[in-house]
């Protein structure tokens, strides 16, 4: 295997960054994982429960590592570059703006809240009791769509 350096980094070599970023042998570990539950050795939710773990603490390192890695980007000069195989790309994450202290949108909010909320009674009303709801006006209160959403899994260490 040849050895290159990889520029601006002049102490490390590919190889050593090799292993860390294609998983060797961290993918075989996970892929062995995968078989041993493909193999009927640990059931499903065992093998799942150990993938959410090993998620969560690759995430964790992930963090710990973030501004460093952020740090290292910069010295290449470039927002979009290739490392190690892969394009890498440093971009801005999106601002927020917070309208809380504005009277309109407050109030808008709290008359969209009570909208969805008469909405979702109408809709609930018609599913228990087959009758559509009426306002006050007698006006006709269009019931919203209820889509439920698929099981899921909660692991809590």
């Amino acid at each position: 295997m040849t050895i290159r350096k990889l520029a601006p980094m002049e102490n490390q070599t590919y190889t050593e960054l090799e292993e860390l970023a294609h998983g060797v042998p961290a993918m075989n570990e996970l892929t062995r994982l995968y078989q041993t539950w493909e193999g009927g050795n640990i059931d499903a939710l065992a093998a799942y429960i150990a993938f959410d773990r090993i998620a969560k603490a690759a995430e964790d390192f992930k963090n710990l590592l973030k501004d460093n890695a952020l740090a290292e980007a910069d010295k290449w000069g470039e927002k979009t570059f290739k490392y190690m195989g892969v394009e890498v790309q440093k971009k801005a994450a999106a601002g927020r703006w917070d309208y809380k202290g504005v009277k309109q949108w407050a109030e808008a909010k709290a008359n969209l809240s009570a909208i969805e909320e008469r909405a979702k009674a109408a809709a609930e009303m018609y599913l228990k009791f087959g009758t559509q709801a009426v306002s006050e006006d007698g006006e006709l209160i269009e019931g919203a769509r209820y889509t439920a959403g698929k099981d899921t899994l909660a692991i809590k260490a």
